[in-house]
């Protein structure tokens, strides 16, 4: 995977209006979602408050008018290069602690190379003078690099198991380790720490097969390393053709080593929402899913569809990556709720396993000097992935 990052800077007066071509979550799920005030940190955050002062959508008018000056730009152009293309999913960046302030649209196109990797380019544009003020560039395997273990890949898994009611939001926060590339050009493949969500009712043999959905859906969001790290998204219809899954990388937050962020999927028929908030700043990557059947989550011991998984999809024959980590991947108070704008619980017991590319699937406790990981997200404590065992036991076929 490659990454570009090309920056135009545009000095704009910050105004506290409301832009008419976003609109709002208000009466999202159908009930009203009042704003509760300007929280100053992630304790006091509800989806109530999320869904209130993030935008959903853009009109098809203004996405219409975006789509022609995007693609009049001269670095999109470059980054097309003639090849076929597609516009894909939108987003918006913004401040959860300061949702007065724009929120800019993350606008995706996914470019077909001539080589096995595809580009995504992530635009982001500014309403209010109608300019791309950002672009970035990430070459990625649209097969290989898929967020779901389906492409022989191994991971090591906490399913959440323990409720008193079906989930229809989860959460978990995540903090981002140190990261040196070694320079090891690994074909547009990376290794991710996600949060996943699986619709109830869904067959997770589909849950990457575009045309699925209604019936099936799944849904991740959290961190990715392949050159740098990156925050990710995917769902059932994010790719082109026929395979889903695939990587929308997003712009802002970006990764910083230190920092702490929370990751949200928040269940809902009319689209599932996922948040990515850096903690300390409150900078917000918001998008929403397509209708569903469901609001609710699968919960399961036995599949990995509402979980938290680190995934390695590199071949034992790659290079060895996992000393460019500093340290070892970890999440944290992971959380979920059963009702619409209910309040969140800490997960009350997890199943934990390590799962090989030819299926196998090794159910803790086994082997002590081969567990790839420690902790338990039950209880709003902390686990923590071994990349140097991920690497040396579980690798992909």
């Amino acid at each position: 995977m490659k990454i570009q990052n090309n920056k135009k800077i545009t000095t704009i007066a910050i105004l506290a209006i409301a832009i008419a071509s976003i609109i709002s979550m208000q009466n999202v799920l159908g009930q009203s979602a009042t704003t509760q005030g300007n929280p100053t940190s992630l304790s006091k955050i509800t989806d109530q408050y999320l869904l209130s002062v993030t935008p959903s959508k853009l009109s098809d008018k203004d996405m219409a008018e975006y789509k022609g000056i995007i693609m009049n730009n001269n670095e999109v152009k470059s980054a097309i290069d003639g090849k076929p293309y597609q516009f894909g999913s939108v987003g918006f960046i913004g401040n959860i602690y300061h949702p007065e302030a724009v929120w800019y649209p993350e606008i995706h196109v996914t470019v077909e190379t001539n080589s096995t990797l595809n580009k995504d380019i992530a635009i982001v544009f500014d309403p209010a003078t109608k300019s791309v003020t950002n672009i970035q560039t990430t070459e990625y395997d649209p097969v290989r690099d898929r967020n779901t273990g389906g492409a022989n890949h191994s991971w090591s898994v906490q399913r959440f198991t323990g409720n008193s009611g079906t989930p229809d939001g989860i959460l978990a926060n995540m903090t981002a380790q140190t990261f040196t590339w070694d320079s090891h050009n690994r074909n547009g493949i990376g290794n991710v720490l996600l949060l996943n969500g699986l619709m109830s009712g869904s067959t997770l043999a589909n849950a990457c097969v575009k045309g699925s959905t209604p019936s099936t859906y799944f849904a991740q969001i959290g961190f990715y390393w392949e050159s740098s790290g990156q925050l990710i998204w995917t769902d059932t219809n994010s790719g082109t053709g026929t395979i889903g899954c695939q990587s929308n990388f997003i712009t802002s937050p970006t990764y910083v080593a230190g920092k702490d962020y929370q990751f949200r999927i928040v269940g809902a028929t009319s689209g599932w929402a996922y948040y990515a908030i850096r903690s300390d700043t409150g900078t917000t990557f918001t998008t929403r899913g397509p209708i569903v059947n469901s609001d609710q989550m699968s919960v399961s011991s036995s599949n990995d569809g509402t979980s938290v998984f680190f995934e390695n999809k590199y071949l034992k024959t790659d290079p060895s990556w996992y000393g460019q980590f500093g340290g070892s991947p970890s999440a944290y108070h992971a959380q979920y709720k059963t009702t619409t704008f209910g309040s969140y619980s800490n997960w009350s017991s997890t199943n934990k396993a390590d799962e090989a590319c030819n299926g196998t699937a090794y159910t803790y406790p086994y082997n002590s000097n081969v567990q790839v990981m420690t902790g338990s997200l039950a209880s709003g404590a902390t686990a923590q992935w071994s990349t140097s065992r991920m690497q040396t036991y579980f690798w992909a076929c």
